[in-house]
């Protein structure tokens, strides 16, 4: 039996938190932003996103997709996905963009 699973995030201003917009199956959901920085100044470099997905009831999983609802993504990784739990990293900050993190099954 197929269960939709899935988040939608609101990310908005930098420097903002993430607001989920709709999700199905899920337990709990969040998410850390990473900093880089020179050493020496502090300067600030960039930025990345880790999202972890824990789900309600196990899901046959299969996939996981990632839709920017037509705009833009950075890269991304998933890192991790079992029938129990997602884990999502987006290589650079994500600015006023809606993402959908799906699980197919």
């Amino acid at each position: 039996v197929s269960m939709p699973t899935f988040v939608t995030i609101q990310f908005n201003q930098e420097d903002s938190t993430p607001v989920i917009a709709d999700s199905k199956n899920l337990w709990r959901t969040t998410w850390f932003d990473y900093h880089f920085a020179e050493k020496e100044t502090g300067r600030r470099l960039g930025k990345s996103w880790a999202v972890f997905l824990v789900f309600e009831k196990p899901v046959p999983e299969k996939q996981v997709t990632i839709n920017g609802h037509g705009q833009s993504l950075p890269a991304y990784n998933v890192v991790d996905a079992n029938s129990k739990s997602a884990v999502v990293i987006f290589q650079e900050d994500i600015v006023n963009k809606v993402v959908t993190i799906n699980v197919e099954n």
